[in-house]
């Protein structure tokens, strides 16, 4: 889906000195890695402490973004996803099929305003009149998933089919550090990339919460705006805007030139899901996707 990401400013976040206190620390990483912003604060107490081991898990957390990257990154020429829009052999892991699972759903949910797949498949689609508005099933359900021994393959309905996972991937990997830091009881924390954020538990130097900043719609290139700090705990935020270039496009062909510059924040226990719906609701601001677990922001 080519829409213009905002970015969420970190500017505002708490970043902590990396004295050490006697209960206390802050381990702290910012980086620019695979093409955009990079952002771990974790609160390590005391007692964690004595089987923490900084080395190890930054190497950890890299892993887990160079692994995404290879898989669904449309920059790496031999990721995963562009052997399978090539129609070459491609070996995706259980939980990387999951992903594509997870994608044709939000694409069902959203009635195709979140679409997974490229603008080349968008006008075979139309070509082959199978891109109909209401009729979501057809376009949506594009592939299906076969299972070799201990990996999977993905087997597309027709061969000019492409996925496109840009508005889904980053908050993908943010959810897989977070899982990461709470396997080793690491539960106060800040994971950003390419401006998707998880937080948990209030840090203790913060007890309101982690304070993030969101991109106003009327900054640009040269001169970057906060409209509005948050202080966050214990869920995700994934953010998506169209005030960069002023217009937006969707699968159905319905483009507005003159529409006007907004930010939709997306709020939930998912990145991941809040990353789609942030972006189908850049698409269609009408679209009713809120639940008691995700929640709406919008900024104009």
């Amino acid at each position: 889906m080519l829409l213009q990401k905002t970015l969420i400013l970190l500017i505002g976040v708490l970043i902590f000195s990396c004295r050490s206190s006697s209960e206390i620390q802050y381990l702290q990483k910012q980086d620019w890695v695979y093409g955009t912003t990079f952002t771990v604060v974790i609160e390590i107490e005391k007692k964690e402490n004595q089987q923490f081991n900084e080395e190890e898990l930054l190497k950890k957390i890299y892993a887990i973004l160079k692994e995404i990257n290879h898989a669904f990154s449309l920059y790496e020429s031999q990721s995963k996803i562009n052997r399978l829009n090539r129609n070459q052999e491609a070996h995706f892991t259980k939980k990387e099929m999951e992903l594509f699972v997870l994608a044709k759903e939000i694409c069902k949910l959203t009635g195709g305003y979140f679409f997974p797949y490229s603008r080349l498949t968008i006008n075979q689609l139309k070509t082959k009149k199978l891109l109909v508005k209401g009729k979501h099933n057809d376009f949506c359900d594009m592939f299906s998933v076969e299972q070799e021994s201990n990996f999977y393959k993905i087997k597309k309905r027709f061969p000019f089919v492409e996925f496109d996972f840009n508005a889904i991937a980053k908050g993908y990997a943010v959810d897989e550090i977070k899982a990461y830091l709470l396997s080793k009881n690491l539960t106060t924390f800040l994971v950003e990339w390419g401006g998707e954020v998880c937080v948990g538990r209030a840090p203790k130097k913060s007890p309101k919460g982690w304070r993030v900043g969101i991109e106003s719609p009327k900054s640009d290139l040269l001169k970057k705006e906060i409209d509005e700090f948050l202080f966050l705990q214990n869920t995700c935020l994934a953010s998506s805007g169209n005030y960069a270039k002023k217009h937006i496009w969707n699968p159905f062909g319905e483009i507005s030139q003159e529409s006007e510059a907004m930010t939709i924040s997306v709020f939930g226990p998912s990145c991941t899901i809040a990353d789609a719906y942030a972006t189908a609701l850049v698409v269609n601001p009408n679209l009713s996707l809120y639940t008691d677990q995700y929640k709406l922001k919008i900024t104009r």
